[in-house]
């Protein structure tokens, strides 16, 4: 994906309290002082999430910072943007969503080929507590074998 793309923006946080299970690219619906803002990097998915629902899917809770020299009309910074999924993609996430109690979540952010602004975003659960003890002292048993060999 890195030669097809430029990653802006990646959620690190999503890996530590989530397991993610299925990932979908979506576009996202912007103005045009937004796609600037993101090209800045001034964007923060912290405790952001996509809501979905048979017509149609938003991401809710993603902060773009207003772009410095934009006009007249700034956007709210924390609207709702409706994602651009196909029907098929959308049904698949919903449905799976409501047997399953997963959530969605977003990954990425980043600009394809054609300079379009794209979304990764996946299926996810929630850790519990004790899945992130595991989970560092796993990494930590792996660091002390890396130095002791």
């Amino acid at each position: 994906m890195k030669s097809k793309s430029t990653k802006l923006f990646e959620n690190r946080k999503a890996y530590h309290n989530f397991f993610i299970f299925d990932s979908v690219e979506a576009g996202i619906e912007l103005k045009g002082s937004e796609v600037k803002a993101i090209r800045e990097g001034k964007i923060d998915f912290t405790g952001s999430y996509v809501k979905l629902s048979p017509q149609g899917a938003e991401i809710v809770g993603m902060y773009i910072k207003p772009y410095s020299h934009a006009g007249i009309e700034v956007p709210d910074p924390r609207r709702p943007r409706r994602l651009l999924l196909h029907k098929r993609q959308l049904l698949s996430l919903f449905t799976k969503v409501q047997q399953k109690k997963m959530t969605v979540i977003p990954l990425k952010i980043y600009f394809n080929k054609k300079n379009l602004v794209k979304l990764e975003i996946a299926l996810a659960k929630a850790k519990k507590k004790r899945d992130k003890r595991e989970v560092l002292k796993k990494k930590q048993d792996l660091r002390e074998i890396k130095k002791a060999g």
